[in-house]
């Protein structure tokens, strides 16, 4: 796969339209090679997001020279959700990851819920010595829970997928915002 992380910092409605642009470049039509065949947005903050653009790469394309490939398998590697953060501080920038790697890109760090139930897991020492334990099976992270933990949750935690027009992203994102917050 070949990525392209993209910062991205304003208010709701802007990174709304920031996202709805990510999917085809203003210049450009339906049949061109830059169109992206993979658009992902995070959301740090409500003034916040990265946006990821990808598309398939062939053997020979990821393997020329200069390429920064990465490896998101390995267990010493920071979760994807830490890496991508990092390009609020970098920039943007282009990197090559493996098929099956991108597909399963959320799977170590549970899509966000590792943090809440294991909160030293995303620590560099936890990562190196047993970071070959990731991902564990949900069930068996929640069972060594106590019981306040698992009040906070049940009152505290939302979980919420949506499916949204995409030009009424803005203002969903506005609505989740105010209710959630």
């Amino acid at each position: 796969m070949r990525l392209t992380y993209t910062p991205f910092v304003g208010n709701l409605q802007e990174l709304a339209k920031g996202y709805m642009d990510s999917f085809t470049p203003k210049d450009c039509d339906e049949d061109q090679d830059n169109v992206s065949e993979f658009v992902e947005a995070m959301i740090y903050s409500p003034t916040e997001v990265v946006f990821m653009t990808g598309r398939y790469a062939s053997k020979e394309e990821t393997k020329k020279k200069g390429n920064n490939i990465n490896s998101l398998g390995w267990r010493f590697k920071p979760w994807f959700y830490q890496h991508a953060k990092s390009v609020l501080k970098k920039g943007e920038f282009l990197e090559y990851i493996l098929t099956r790697e991108y597909y399963h890109r959320h799977t170590r760090h549970l899509s966000w819920e590792g943090k809440p139930i294991l909160p030293f897991g995303d620590q560099w020492w936890f990562r190196f010595l047993l970071g070959w334990l990731m991902p564990s099976k949900v069930s068996l992270l929640k069972g060594t829970q106590r019981e306040a933990i698992r009040n906070y949750y049940r009152e505290m935690h939302a979980i919420q997928d949506m499916l949204v027009p995409l030009y009424e992203v803005g203002d969903a994102l506005e609505w989740v915002h105010q209710e959630i917050e």
